[in-house]
């Protein structure tokens, strides 16, 4: 059986249309907008139920960070 629904994806920080627009073609994408980067709240609200996060080196990925995401959570990247 095959499943229609797109992955669902956090991009934490703004990156350059050419890395950001296959992300956007091929998942749900909730793509970060502003300047600064999200606050340490922000991000743990925003990667719960995620099945792939893009972050820059900067965002701290630990535990706390993986266990919000949950278990469905397949992808983390960063861009450097």
């Amino acid at each position: 059986m095959t499943s229609d629904k797109r992955p669902r994806v956090f991009v934490a920080r703004i990156i350059p249309d050419e890395g950001l627009q296959p992300i956007i073609a091929q998942t749900d994408a909730d793509v970060w907008q502003d300047e600064l980067p999200p606050t340490r709240d922000e991000l743990l609200r925003r990667v719960e139920g995620v099945d792939g996060l893009l972050t820059m080196l900067t965002e701290r990925v630990d535990d706390e960070l993986l266990d919000r995401a949950g278990p469905q959570l397949r992808v983390v990247s960063n861009y450097a």
